[in-house]
């Protein structure tokens, strides 16, 4: 199969002074197709965890990843029609994913 086309989304996660860090997560629809998920953390500050990952895609084999430790950073599915993905940043800090939806 050749490469249809690609979608990118960066997601930030705010700054966060407290103790306690942030999740942010972002959702994007599209229509049925063949996909290649990826998450990347490219940026942030702080001392703690910073994670990007995908919290859960829908479509024909959708699934749900649950709570952020558990949010993998590639999944490949047939049939999609969305994902969330996510990011996660330290207390006190932040941290920035990039995105990637890769139509087949």
């Amino acid at each position: 199969m050749a490469l249809q086309g690609m979608l990118s989304r960066s997601i930030y996660s705010g700054y966060a002074t407290g103790s306690y860090g942030s999740v942010v997560t972002q959702q994007i629809n599209f229509t049925r197709a063949n996909v290649v998920l990826q998450a990347v953390l490219t940026g942030g500050s702080g001392s703690g965890v910073q994670k990007a990952g995908i919290a859960a895609f829908q479509g024909a084999e959708g699934s749900n990843f649950g709570d952020w430790p558990n949010w993998p950073n590639y999944a490949y599915t047939t049939g999609c029609i969305g994902v969330n993905f996510g990011v996660v940043g330290p207390g006190p800090g932040d941290a920035v994913a990039l995105c990637n939806v890769i139509f087949w």
